[in-house]
């Protein structure tokens, strides 16, 4: 049978029996812990998983440092730049002379991308950025030679054959490319040459 007393007929029935209260104390103690150890514990284990998060290293911008970084390089190479040409399964042990011209010109730019004529870049590219630069026919007049020097580019080789060389010379994969852009010009009286600004992020 349950007895509902006052509180102060409580604290008068604890002053005259002080060991029942410390029983008591003991009893609600017992009862309460398990649940505020539960609440102790549940915001240490928010902690615990935010702490990786939080301490995530950023670079500028916000931008993961764990990931490799950013790398830029200008690269010109010297000579008529090659567009790249249609290739067949023959062209293993065929020797057709745009091919070997595409692939003398390729090991070329890796050569003065990398020091290496076989080694391409490694990582992964972001941004291509090319200014072709073609030589003047030489059985133009010197009056038409000098009209047309440094002037836009509109003849064979076209324009992404041209992109498409420099993508396959550089890289073993290009479709991380998200930006570029090409130029054509007839050379400028310095030279023909391709002048390439190629951004990657390494491995």
């Amino acid at each position: 049978m349950a007895i509902h007393m006052s509180q102060r007929e409580l604290a008068a029935f604890y002053e005259r029996f002080p060991h029942l209260r410390t029983a008591q104390q003991a009893r609600s103690q017992a009862q309460t812990r398990p649940h505020t150890k539960a609440l102790e514990s549940r915001p240490s284990a928010q902690v615990k998983a935010a702490v990786p998060a939080l301490s995530k290293r950023t670079g500028p911008e916000g931008r993961d440092s764990s990931r490799g970084a950013v790398l830029s390089k200008t690269l010109v190479v010297w000579g008529a730049p090659v567009g790249k040409p249609r290739q067949t399964r023959s062209d293993r042990w065929k020797k057709r002379p745009e091919v070997l011209r595409y692939r003398a010109w390729a090991d070329e730019v890796r050569r003065v991308a990398t020091g290496d004529a076989a080694q391409k870049l490694e990582g992964v590219p972001l941004e291509v950025r090319v200014k072709a630069y073609f030589a003047l026919p030489k059985t133009w007049s010197a009056a038409k030679r000098r009209a047309w020097t440094g002037k836009p580019h509109q003849s064979k080789p076209d324009w992404d054959n041209v992109a498409k060389s420099v993508c396959d010379a550089l890289f073993a994969e290009d479709k991380t490319i998200w930006a570029g852009s090409l130029s054509k010009f007839w050379e400028d009286g310095k030279g023909a040459r391709i002048e390439i600004e190629v951004v990657w992020e390494a491995r």
